[in-house]
This record gives C-alpha cells, structure tokens and sequence, in this order.
C-alpha cells in the first residue's frame, strides 16, 4: 500500500485497499507498513483450516476496525452498513478489504487453502461484539 493510499479523512465505509507488493522469478513479497493502515493496529489473528460450508464472524464491533487479507485461497464477505449490503470476494494478497466500526461483516464460501489475515485496531474483547 505504500504511496498508493491516503487516509488524511477518516474511511466509513468498507473498502478494498491496495497492499504494495513487489515480484520477481523468486515470487511476490507483500508489504503492509504500519503507516500504510488506516488505523493504529494492536491486535493480528489469522483464519486456516476452516471446514468446508463454514461461516465465520456474522458481527460488528462497537470500537474495533479490521483490515481483513486473503493470504492465500479465497474467501467473501458480506458487509452491511446502514441498509447498504454489498459483497466482496478476497482472493488476492494484494487486496485488504477495511472494515469500519460499526460494519456488519460475514466470511464464507471459503476456499480449501485459505488463509485470512485479519489486523484489528482494538485487542480482544468480547463486549465489543453485537449481532
């Protein structure tokens, strides 16, 4: 993402970011500065080995913005905001879908090799969670 985005406003809505990445006959290397984000990251967790037909998040967070990122394989997610419903199919490492507080946000229809990397603003807290 470096030089490719600015955040001198605030983003409110869900949005793919561009994440800067270089390739060669060695293969791609990614880069995700921390500058690069448009938030303060604390927290990274990541989702693998998910089952076939599986559904994952189906939630909002009342403080917490998410950077979510195919690593490999593939993955949708639905977004709700207001009563703007929109879908976004990550399968590229090149891709971060941001999701603001507030923003409802389902993952599915996951591939077999998928990986989702997922940097939040907030560390875990349950009570910032609601349906």
């Amino acid at each position: 993402m470096t030089g490719t985005n600015s955040f001198a406003g605030i983003l409110i809505a869900p949005q793919i970011l561009k994440i800067a990445a270089r390739s060669d006959a060695r293969g791609s290397l990614g880069i995700l500065e921390w500058s690069d984000v448009p938030f303060t990251p604390r927290r990274l967790y990541f989702l693998h080995e998910i089952p076939a037909g599986a559904v994952r998040g189906g939630h909002s967070h009342r403080k917490s913005e998410e950077l979510l990122i195919a690593l490999s394989g593939a993955v949708t997610v639905t977004t709700i905001q207001d009563s703007s419903k929109k879908r976004f199919r990550l399968d590229n490492a090149s891709d971060g879908l941001y999701i603001p507080v507030g923003v409802w946000h389902q993952l599915e229809d996951f591939s077999g090799n998928a990986v989702v990397l997922a940097v939040a603003s907030e560390p875990y807290d349950p009570d910032d969670y609601f349906s």
